[in-house]
């Protein structure tokens, strides 16, 4: 322990690895368990294995630039190692903060471009295709029995209700009966089940929100609670749910999201000639047809829950020519009945007013 304008630090104590101990245990019971988890990940499966037995103050900027650089030819995406940078800045920054370290080098080091794969929307037909192959039930090899009638018509409702509600794969997953008006056709979205299949809240403030749904939605929902219901009482004997999930596995727990991707969800893209789209295209797909059939931004942007309508704009810059071209053909349809000044009426006022 050292003194440096008069207060303790521990910098030529503590390596990395305990300054990363300690920050983990501080925030822990402050942030959601799946963010804790990714920390964790992030440095012990990166930053520590490399720089654990460092001491924080002798590390430089340089140097870390240098690690982080041959990272993405490692092969690491921009992406995760511009995570990996961010994470660790945020434990140092910490420490700073609580006197244990003097400075953070992170502060030096830039983040790495990245140019990340657009989320392709579906169009019409392809999601028509996608749902009907999720109904035949043979892209995936579901038992041959009620467990295995669960699971296929769960995935219809599942990829159903996210293309027409633009909801996160972990709103969906996270929605409860409870957060469902039937009476005003309404989702409430004020939970998300993460990868460790706890509910938690939705990933921003303006994330909680109302969705209004269609009736042919809203029937579909009536009818798997009804099929729900049925099959967890007679094959499971539930009668009723601990979290009252809409959606849970074969014996009534809450999914994991990461087998899903994995198996169900791969599968049936796939199927459907549509390999590589992922959930999240369904969200880009409700945006996307809603905006093309000039329903207003600021709705798009309030039904997928973005902090800011410019997010939205910026998000969906490609659809917004097609609104453009709407509003010429609207302003057409409003002054189709009025005629236009005669250019020769006009050549003639014209010459009249100079005599």
């Amino acid at each position: 322990m050292t003194l440096e304008n008069g207060r303790e630090t521990f910098s030529t104590v503590l390596t990395v690895d305990d300054v990363v101990t300690v920050w983990i245990n501080s925030i822990q019971t402050t942030i959601k368990k799946s963010t804790c988890k990714l920390y964790m990940s992030v440095m012990n499966s990166h930053v520590l294995p490399v720089f654990g037995k460092r001491k924080p103050d002798t590390l430089t900027a340089v140097e870390i630039q240098y690690w982080i650089n041959r990272l993405l030819a490692n092969p690491l995406s921009a992406r995760t190692c511009n995570i990996i940078r961010s994470t660790w800045s945020t434990c140092f920054d910490w420490a700073v903060g609580q006197g244990l370290i003097r400075k953070n080098p992170l502060r030096g080091v830039r983040a790495l471009r990245d140019n990340p794969k657009p989320v392709r929307a579906l169009n019409r037909e392809e999601l028509k295709c996608l749902l009907d192959v999720a109904k035949s039930g043979r892209y995936y090899p579901f038992e041959q029995n009620d467990f295995g009638e669960y699971s296929q018509q769960e995935v219809v409702v599942v990829v159903t209700l996210a293309a027409r509600t633009g909801m996160r794969r972990g709103e969906v997953f996270g929605l409860r009966w409870n957060d469902i008006d039937f009476g005003t056709a309404t989702i409430h979205v004020v939970n998300s089940l993460g990868p460790d299949r706890e509910l938690s809240a939705p990933k921003t403030l303006t994330s909680t929100r109302n969705i209004l749904i269609d009736p042919n939605t809203l029937d579909l929902l009536k009818w798997w609670k009804a099929y729900q219901k049925v099959y967890m009482k007679n094959f499971c004997g539930i009668t009723e749910h601990k979290k009252n999930l809409v959606f849970t596995t074969q014996n009534g727990t809450p999914v994991s999201v990461d087998n899903f991707r994995c198996r169900q969800w791969k599968a049936l893209t796939e199927a459907a000639g549509l390999s590589g789209i992922g959930f999240h295209s369904l969200r880009h797909t409700h945006a996307t047809l809603l905006i093309a059939a000039g329903v207003p931004v600021k709705v798009v942007s309030e039904r997928l829950g973005h902090k800011s309508v410019a997010l939205t704009m910026k998000v969906y810059v490609n659809v917004l020519p097609t609104m453009q071209q709407m509003a010429v053909e609207a302003i057409q349809n409003m002054t189709k009945n009025e005629n236009a000044p005669s250019a020769v009426g006009a050549a003639d006022k014209g010459q009249g007013d100079e005599k």
